[in-house]
C-alpha cells in the first residue's frame, strides 16, 4: 500500500472508532490552531441569523466552528442582497466596510466563473476539524445507510431498451452504487447539517446563483413561485444527504434533472472517485445523441475522450455544478479509504418534497 493510501487507512480507522489523533507540538502549529480559534470564536460572535431580509443581523451561530473563514470570510458580509447584484448596480446598497467590499467582489468573481463554465470548485470551504468529525459521524451511522446499486441510463429514466427504435445513447445502461445517508439520519449537530440550516450558508449559495435568499418559513400557497429567490428543499429525506463509496462504487454518467447541485466533499477516496464531466455536452433543442453515446462507450473500457474534465476534489472542496446539460460521472473508488460526500438541495420555490417513487428509488424508502 502507498503511503498515502496508509495514511487515509489510519483516518479511516481513527474515524471509525471516534479517535482524534494529537499532532506533534510545534510553535507555528500551535500559532496556526490558535488563530483557527481565535477566527471560530469571532465569527461565533458575528455571524447572524437573518432578520427576513437581505441584512444579516448579530447573532450566535454554530457555523463559524464549521465553516473556514480565514479563506471564505463570509460573516464580512452584512448586505447580502448587494452581493447578488453586479458591479455598478445603482440599486445596491453601499458596502459597510472594505473588508464587505472585498468578499462581495470575490463573490462576483465566483459567480461570473459558474456562468462562464458552469463549474465552480471552492478548495478547503470548511475546516480540516469539521470535515473530520462528519466522517466520524457518516462512518458511525453508514450500517443502517441505504445502499442502492443498480443500473440506468444517462438520462436515468426507465429502461428504454425495449421501447423500439430509440437513440444508442438513450439505450446504453451504467452502474452506480453508494450508501446514502438521508436528511432524518444526520444528527442536527453534524457539522453539515449545522452549515445547511445556516442562513449565512444560503444567503451565500443564493448570491452565487444570483439570488436572494428566502430565510422566512413560508409554505408554497404562502409564497408564490419567485425565481429570483432561493429556499432550502423542504423533503424530509432528500434535503440534506450524505454518500459515502466503498471500494468499487461509483455513480456513473448522467444528466441531473435539476438546474444546479452543491455537494462538498468530506473525504477523498484513495484512489478513483474522480469527478469527471463533459461541459455543455447537449442543450435546450440538441441532445447530440451521437456524441454523448461516443463518450459513455469510451470510458467504458480503458480508454478516454478528449472533451472529459476529470477533477480530483479534496475533502472540504465545496462544488457548484451545473449538470443538466453538462454530462458527469464518479469514477470507481479503489483502495479501502471510503469516498464521502454531502449533497445540499435548494429550490427556487418554497414546501418541495419529492414524490414517494424518487423517495422508493433513491433511499429504499418512502417514509
Amino acid at each position: 500500500m502507498s503511503p498515502a493510501g496508509r495514511r487515509c487507512l489510519r483516518r479511516c480507522w481513527g474515524a471509525a472508532l471516534g479517535l482524534v489523533a494529537l499532532a506533534p507540538y510545534s510553535a507555528p502549529a500551535a500559532a496556526a490552531a490558535a488563530a483557527a480559534a481565535a477566527a471560530a470564536a469571532a465569527a461565533t460572535r458575528r455571524i447572524a441569523t437573518a432578520s427576513g431580509g437581505d441584512t444579516v443581523n448579530e447573532g450566535t451561530l454554530q457555523v463559524g466552528s464549521v465553516l473556514n473563514l480565514a479563506r471564505y470570510p463570509l460573516d464580512a458580509v452584512r448586505n447580502w442582497g448587494r452581493a447578488a447584484t453586479e458591479a455598478g448596480d445603482a440599486a445596491a446598497a453601499p458596502a459597510a466596510d472594505e473588508a464587505e467590499e472585498a468578499m462581495i467582489a470575490r463573490i462576483r468573481e465566483m459567480r461570473q466563473e459558474f456562468r462562464r463554465s458552469g463549474a465552480l470548485t471552492l478548495p478547503d470551504f470548511i475546516t480540516q476539524a469539521a470535515a473530520e468529525r462528519a466522517v466520524r459521524d457518516a462512518l458511525r451511522d453508514c450500517p443502517r445507510a441505504h445502499r442502492s446499486d443498480n443500473f440506468h441510463n444517462v438520462y436515468l429514466t426507465e429502461d428504454e431498451s425495449q421501447s423500439g427504435p430509440v437513440p444508442l445513447a438513450r439505450r446504453l445502461q451504467g452502474r452506480s452504487s453508494k450508501r446514502c445517508l438521508t436528511a432524518d439520519e444526520i444528527p442536527d449537530e453534524s457539522p453539515v447539517a449545522v452549515l445547511y440550516q445556516s442562513p449565512l450558508m444560503l444567503h451565500f449559495v443564493a448570491a452565487l446563483l444570483g439570488k436572494r435568499a428566502a430565510t422566512a418559513t413560508a409554505t408554497a400557497a404562502e409564497c408564490p413561485v419567485d425565481d429570483r429567490r432561493l429556499y432550502r428543499t423542504a423533503d424530509k429525506l432528500g434535503a440534506l444527504n450524505v454518500h459515502v463509496y466503498d471500494e468499487g462504487d461509483q455513480l456513473n454518467w448522467h444528466f441531473d434533472r435539476g438546474a444546479f447541485a452543491v455537494t462538498l466533499v468530506l473525504q477523498a477516496a484513495e484512489e478513483g472517485g474522480e469527478f469527471q464531466y463533459v461541459p455543455a455536452l447537449r442543450a435546450d433543442g440538441a441532445e447530440r445523441y451521437d456524441e454523448v453515446a461516443a463518450i459513455v462507450q469510451a470510458t467504458e473500457g480503458a480508454r478516454g475522450h478528449p472533451r472529459i474534465v476529470s477533477e480530483r476534489l479534496a475533502a472540504g472542496t465545496l462544488s457548484l455544478f451545473a449538470g443538466h446539460n453538462s454530462l458527469h460521472r464518479v469514477t470507481p473508488v479503489r483502495g479501502r479509504c471510503k469516498r464521502v460526500l454531502c449533497v445540499l438541495s435548494y429550490e427556487d420555490k418554497p414546501d418541495v418534497h419529492l414524490n414517494e417513487y424518487t423517495r422508493q428509488k433513491f433511499y429504499g424508502r418512502q417514509h
